[in-house]
Formats: structure tokens, C-alpha cells, sequence
């Protein structure tokens, strides 16, 4: 509110009208530095006087009354005076002086002083003055013209003897008139009928820089320059016709350039207008001081209008940082003096602090009794150093609750030293808001991130023994599964041998035990083989070795592969490769199409020539291969199974179920996925998704 204060009266006094504002009892409340000047009185000496008191003459006058009607909301414009204690003029316009509310609380007068205009006007009026006094003298002399021709009329009828004297007298009037014309501070002239000079007097000859002789008998434009004469025939023709008339003109002679106020008299003998007496007279300083009196009238008012604006803004402007300051979510205090007195705190700022009525005018200790010594010291060290002072996470101990329990609350908080025109700190900004919630957050977030690092190592650990455990699972069934190969394929060899000595003397009975032992050493070698392909997937799995591979030049690899079960089936392959190469292991990208295209041919209809799609396709992420067939499909319970190892879905062709278990296992181990769409009796589409982190296009 000071800082307002100071900018308020920075304005006022920097003003070049005289300010004085007044309460609703007419006493001074604000006398500004024009004011001091110009009434030779110290602000000191007037503020809280009355204004009569002051200024006598407002007492019991008209103008004194009317101060009452500012109190009522309305503006007055005081009569133009004079100044009492220096040469000048001065006009006061009194205004409402109304609060935030709206209500008047006093008035203001704006005094502005009008002595260049009234000097202008006073000029103008002398002038004016003087102009009447020429033109009332052209009169006259015209009026004793008349009189002199009559005169000579008359003496012409009365004897030829007195034409004599009567020419003398004639030309002793004309003499005596050319005189007084001459004297006139103005440009006369005689025009006659024709257009030519008739008379003109010693000022009309010096503007032209000719004699009167080089004028007199010749026509107007001769002199005046032809578009002077155009400019000015139209005035002249009115008064040839008759009319008495007068007019200001800007005109352009050839020898230089005026503003002119001309007077145009008819001149008549016999009732008929002979000719026309005109008399100029230069208006160019007049004129140039109406300009500049206009000039400083508009200088004047756009400075008044920029004034009042400049206080509208200013007023806009306080309004709007105080609705800001007081609608801030954050905490906004001002405090100042030695106590730290409060001089505005938002509500943010109060309801933290508890308090529900206003803390305005009370001191900080008064307000916080309870705040800890150290927080006292750091706001007298930013008083002392006039540094702001900046923290994150500041802890403030409170009987927040006003329960006599104390506990600790955490402030982001910026205290800013206000200092004074001098640079002294007079007073401290308080902003600030509430981070107790995530200093809380921030602890159980430590809190947890201890136990997760604990329970990490738990994992780690677990993760280690499930590895080595693993480990031993894969090499015991390594191990295992060449260690019975070999019995295995005795027990095979021995059933082969030992078949036809058996066979022909077994009954039907024996036969059919024989033909059940060869099939579960059939399976049980198939089972063994199929283990073995496992184990060995895993260690490729470790020792991968990655290599740009071509889609096209695998899948021709597989094709001759199981081209017997081609062949046989009369299946239709048909190939779209968009992605035609892909960074991958050689033998798992063998081993995916080698299972899914020889599962297509196994499981195909037998009432259909089979048709199987590879293509392959980008996206935004992954790289995406696909088999599509017309086989014989699944079911949904079959689909639930589908990758589970050792489960086979149809029993009418050998196998182990343990193929799709197996490519699942390796694209899965690479970051990729495998998902199918199928329907019984229509075939099956088998989509590979290859992470394009593990699976690089070329």
C-alpha cells in the first residue's frame, strides 16, 4: 500500500496542473508542488486546514457553495480567475474523489492555468478593438467626402466663381483625406468599377514595394498577382454590387504571404455604387496566436485526458494486483516497521496460519506468539542484510490447531526485503506454499523404496537360485536324454531283430502286445528327441548369435525340407514378403517356420487342396510374419492348450506336442509374441510379433 501511496503522490506532484484534494469536512488533504508555487504557501502549512480557512474568498460565495454539489457526485467547472500573488489566470474544475467502494469521500480540484490563453484573447480583443477604431475613422472620412462633394455642389450652383474655390477646398479635403488614410496601420485602397486602383495609401504602396503612381489606374491584378486577384474577386464583386461586407483570408501575393481581414464599403454617388473603398489589415500574429492558444488548448487537454487515464490505469492496475495478491492460491503476506507489523496478508496466508478475523495493523509476534527464535532471527537477518532469503522444504514449528501441541509443517518460502526510496529495508514480502504433503509423500517414498531395494536383493537372490536350478534342470535333461537314447535304440534294434522269429509263432494276442511295445518305443524315442530339441533350444538361446537373415531364402530352406509332405498334400504356397530381411537368429527363425509351415501340411483338410499365405508387414514397433492355412482349425477349448507342452490337438498324425511350445519359447525369449485366430473346419492364421529392439530391418 505505500509503494501505491508513493506512486500516487510521484504522480501528483509530477502534475504541471496545481492538485489539491479535500476531505468530506473541506479540509486539505493533498496540496501539490505547482500549488506551493503558485500560491507562495508550504504544503505543511495547509494539510488538514479548512479550506475557507485558506482561501477567504470561497466563504459565503457562490463557488464555495458548489463544493457542496461535489459531495453529491457531480463535477464543477469554476469561472476563469486571476492569480493573487502572481500575474496569471488560473480555472479550476473540481471532481468526486470516491474510494473502491465507490464512495465519495471528498472532491479533488484540478487547477490549471489558462494565462497564455487569456493573454491571446486580451490581444485579440485589443486588436479587434483597434480594427473598429480604423474602420469607424474610414467611415468618418468617407462620411466627410460626402460632405465636401456636396459642399462643392453647392458652391458650383451658387457661382462659377466660387468653383475655384471650391476645387481648392475639394482638393484640401482630399489632401487631408489622403492623410488620414495614409496614418491608417492598415492597406487602403480605392477600387473602381473597372476593376482599376482608384486611391491607394502609403502601406498599400510599401507591401507591393510600388509607387502610386506604378498602382493608381491600373487593374488589381498588376499588383496583387493573379491568384491573388482570383482568390479575392468573388468579395470585391459583392461589394461593387452594393454589399457591405468583411472576411479573413489566407492570401499569396507575389511578394509575400498573409492572413488578411478585409473590409469592403460600397462607395455610391447618385444612389449608384461608383466604386468600393477596402481596407486590409494583417491578422498573421493574431492568427498565429489563435494557432498556438489552439495548439496549447489541445497540448492541454490530451495532457489532462493522458492524465486521467494515466490515473485510471494506475487505479486498474492497483485493483488488479490486489484481487491478485488477495485470489492467489499461495500464501501472500507484507509486513513493515521495526514490530513487522502486518499491512496485508491474503486468506491463504491467515487461514494457514489458523487465524479467522483480519491481522492488518497487528505486529508478527503478536499474531505468531509461538514462532521458534530462530525463524524471528532470519527475518531481522534479511532486515538487517536486505537479501532475500529462499527455501525448499523450511520446517515451521506451530500450535498450528491451537491445541498446545505443536507439530512441524513444511513451507517453500521466499522472503523479499522491501526497501525504501534510500535502499533501506523497511519491511519483508512473505510468499510462500505448503509442501508438507510431499515432504510426506517424499519420506514414504524412501520408507518404500527401502524395503523395495530390500526386497530386490530377496529377488535377486531368488532369482539366482531359481537360474542355478534351472541350470541343473536343463543339463539333467541334456544328460538324461542322450543317456537313454542309446537303451533306447538297443531296445529298438532288439524289437526289430527279434520280430520275425516272434512274430510267426505269437498268436493274435501276442501279436497285438508286440505291435503295442514297438509304438511306446516309437514315442518314447520321438519324447526323448523332442527333449533334446529343447535343451538345445535353450543353449542357442544363450549363445545366440544374430545376423541379417532373408525371410525368402528360410522359408526355401524349410520348404525343401518337408517337401515330401508338399508333394503329397498338392499344397499351394503362396509368398508376400514387404519386410524382406530381418536381424535375427538363423536357426530359431528356421525352427519357427519349419514348425508352423509343417503343422499347416500335418493338419490339413482332407477334403481341401491346402493353401498356406506367408507374408510379412511393418509397424510402427514390430515386425510382423504370418502363416494362414485351410486346415482343419481349432476349437475354443483346443486354442486354451494350444502352446502347453506335450498337448496335441488332433491324434490321427504322429507327434509329441511339443513343436508349438517350443517356437513360442524362442520368440517370446527375444521380446516378441506369438497369437493365433482359428476356427474349426476353416484353418488357422499363426501371427509372429518380432520386437524391432531384438528384430532389426535392414
Amino acid at each position: 500500500m505505500n509503494r501505491e501511496k508513493e506512486f500516487a503522490a510521484s504522480i501528483v506532484n509530477s502534475s504541471i496542473d496545481g492538485i489539491l484534494a479535500f476531505d468530506r469536512d473541506f479540509r486539505i488533504t493533498e496540496f501539490n508542488q505547482v500549488m506551493e508555487k503558485w500560491h507562495g504557501i508550504s504544503k505543511a502549512g495547509v494539510i488538514g486546514r479548512h479550506i475557507y480557512e485558506v482561501f477567504p474568498s470561497y466563504k459565503g460565495s457562490q463557488p464555495g457553495f458548489r463544493l457542496q454539489d461535489v459531495l453529491k457526485g457531480e463535477t464543477i467547472h469554476l469561472a476563469e480567475k486571476p492569480f493573487l500573488h502572481r500575474k496569471g489566470y488560473y480555472q479550476s474544475t473540481v471532481v468526486p474523489l470516491k474510494d473502491l467502494k465507490g464512495e465519495i469521500t471528498g472532491g479533488v480540484f484540478v487547477v490549471h492555468e489558462t494565462t497564455r490563453r487569456k493573454e491571446a484573447e486580451l490581444l485579440i480583443q485589443q486588436q479587434n478593438a483597434e480594427l473598429a477604431t480604423t474602420l469607424e475613422e474610414l467611415r468618418t472620412a468617407q462620411e466627410q467626402l460626402a460632405k465636401s462633394n456636396k459642399a462643392l455642389e453647392e458652391k458650383y450652383n451658387k457661382s462659377s466663381s466660387a468653383l475655384a474655390q471650391s476645387e481648392q477646398e475639394l482638393q484640401s479635403s482630399e489632401e487631408q483625406l489622403g492623410l488620414a488614410i495614409d496614418a491608417l496601420p492598415a492597406y487602403v485602397a480605392y477600387i473602381e468599377k473597372d476593376y482599376r486602383y482608384g486611391i491607394v495609401n502609403k502601406a498599400y504602396e510599401s507591401f507591393f514595394s510600388k509607387k502610386k503612381e506604378e498602382i493608381v489606374g491600373r487593374p488589381i491584378w498588376e499588383t496583387t498577382g493573379r491568384k491573388a486577384y482570383e482568390n479575392a474577386k468573388e468579395y470585391i464583386d459583392r461589394g461593387l454590387a452594393g454589399e457591405q461586407l468583411s472576411y479573413e483570408k489566407y492570401q499569396e501575393y507575389g511578394v509575400g504571404n498573409m492572413h488578411t481581414k478585409v473590409h469592403i464599403i460600397p462607395h455610391r454617388v447618385n444612389e449608384e455604387v461608383a466604386g468600393i473603398f477596402l481596407m486590409a489589415q494583417d491578422i498573421s500574429e493574431q492568427k498565429n496566436a489563435q494557432a498556438q492558444q489552439e495548439e496549447l488548448l489541445q497540448s492541454l487537454r490530451e495532457a489532462h485526458k493522458e492524465k486521467e487515464e494515466a490515473l485510471a490505469e494506475a487505479e486498474r492496475q492497483r485493483n488488479r494486483l490486489h484481487n491478485l495478491f488477495m485470489q492467489t492460491p499461495a500464501l501472500l503476506a507484507i509486513s513493515r516497521g521495526p514490530e513487522l507489523e502486518y499491512e496485508l496478508a491474503n486468506p491463504e496466508y491467515v487461514k494457514a496460519l489458523g487465524h479467522t478475523g483480519p491481522i492488518e495493523g497487528r505486529p508478527l509476534k503478536e499474531v505468531l506468539p509461538d514462532l521458534s527464535a530462530s525463524i524471528h532471527q532470519l527475518l531481522q537477518q534479511v532486515v538487517d542484510s536486505g537479501e532475500r532469503f529462499m527455501s525448499k522444504e523450511f520446517p515451521v514449528q506451530l500450535d498450528w490447531d491451537n491445541t498446545g501441541e505443536p507439530y512441524t509443517r513444511y513451507f517453500t518460502i521466499i522472503l523479499e526485503p522491501i526497501k525504501d526510496a534510500q535502499g533501506k529495508t523497511d519491511g519483508i514480502i512473505t510468499f510462500g506454499y505448503e509442501v508438507s504433503d510431499q515432504v510426506a509423500a517424499r519420506e514414504q517414498l524412501d520408507e518404500f523404496n527401502k524395503k523395495l531395494e530390500k526386497l530386490n536383493k530377496e529377488l535377486q537372490k531368488k532369482n539366482t537360485d531359481l537360474l542355478r536350478i534351472n541350470t541343473d534342470l536343463d543339463n539333467f535333461v541334456y544328460t538324461a536324454s542322450h543317456d537313454l537314447k542309446s537303451p533306447v535304440a538297443n531296445l529298438e534294434g532288439l524289437m526289430t531283430l527279434l520280430r520275425p522269429s516272434l512274430l510267426p509263432k505269437a498268436d493274435a494276442h501276442e501279436a497285438q502286445l508286440l505291435e503295442m511295445v514297438e509304438r511306446s518305443v516309437k514315442k518314447l524315442n520321438l519324447i526323448i528327441k523332442d527333449l533334446v530339441e529343447i535343451t538345445k533350444v535353450q543353449r542357442d538361446l544363450e549363445e545366440a548369435v544374430v545376423e541379417k537373415v532373408k525371410l525368402k531364402e528360410v522359408a526355401e530352406d524349410v520348404k525343401t525340407d518337408i517337401g515330401q509332405l508338399i508333394d503329397e498334400s498338392n499344397a499351394e504356397i503362396r509368398e508376400n514378403y514387404e519386410v524382406e530381411e530381418i536381424t535375427y537368429q538363423r536357426s530359431s527363425l528356421r525352427s519357427i517356420l519349419y514348425n508352423l509351415l509343417s503343422n499347416a501340411l500335418k493338419y490339413r483338410n482332407p477334403h481341401k487342396q491346402p493353401v498356406i499365405e506367408i507374408k510379412s508387414r511393418e509397424l510402427e514397433n514390430e515386425l510382423v510374419l504370418s502363416i494362414k492355412d485351410n486346415g482343419l482349425g481349432m476349437n475354443p477349448q483346443q486354442q486354451k492348450k494350444l502352446f502347453t507342452m506335450f498337448k496335441r490337438m488332433h491324434t490321427h498324425v504322429e507327434g509329441t506336442g511339443i513343436g508349438l511350445y517350443t517356437i513360442k519359447r524362442i520368440i517370446e525369449n527375444r521380446g516378441g509374441r506369438i497369437e493365433v485366430v482359428t476356427e474349426e473346419g476353416k484353418g488357422s492364421e499363426f501371427t509372429v510379433y518380432f520386437s524391432k529392439e531384438m528384430a532389426v530391418k535392414d
